[in-house]
């Protein structure tokens, strides 16, 4: 992929119900995975429901084989709105230019004024029952999010400066909204 190249994200619930839908500017790569932008006015759609734009530029960390996947945006202390959520999701799986991942309802959230919280536990508690989770994906859900909450709140990268560095990167290529 080259820069500026459009990247679709499908995010789904398990076992393969629509969930986000949305699409990204390739910016590059490193030693944490793929990273994607999008500019703030970019759309996106939750399930069948109409489109929505973003308030916020953001970047995007997509993982290689780990269970998570995290978002960074420009959110300001006044808005009470994360600057970093992080996505507990099956390790993602490329077709191109479109990346798929099961969102498994678990979310760390960390807020400008650095506190953070894992968020939608009871969410998952319930999708373990209704959807019915193998046991082995909640453990690795779990595991996933217990080791996570540490680095966000200790800002293990790729949770302190990268997600910045990443997003100078990407608004230094340009690009409207998506």
């Amino acid at each position: 992929m080259s820069p500026l190249d459009v990247v679709t994200i499908d995010f789904r619930k398990y076992p393969d119900a629509p969930h986000w839908r949305f699409s990204m500017y390739y910016v590059g790569e490193d030693d944490h995975g793929t990273w994607l932008w999008a500019p703030a006015g970019s759309k996106a759609q939750r399930g069948d429901e109409p489109a929505v734009s973003t308030r916020h530029e953001h970047v995007k960390v997509i993982t290689r084989g780990d269970w998570w996947t995290a978002i960074f945006t420009t959110a300001s202390a006044e808005e009470r709105r994360e600057e970093l959520y992080v996505d507990i999701a099956t390790p993602a799986e490329w077709e191109e230019n479109v990346v798929r991942m099961i969102d498994l309802d678990l979310d760390i959230g960390r807020w400008p004024d650095g506190s953070v919280e894992v968020l939608d536990e009871d969410e998952f508690a319930e999708h373990q029952t209704s959807l019915g989770y193998p046991d082995q994906m909640v453990d690795k859900a779990r595991t996933t999010t217990a080791r996570l909450y540490l680095d966000v709140v200790n800002r293990k990268e790729p949770f302190d400066q990268a997600g910045a560095e990443w997003m100078q990167r990407g608004a230094a290529l340009g690009g409207s909204p998506l």
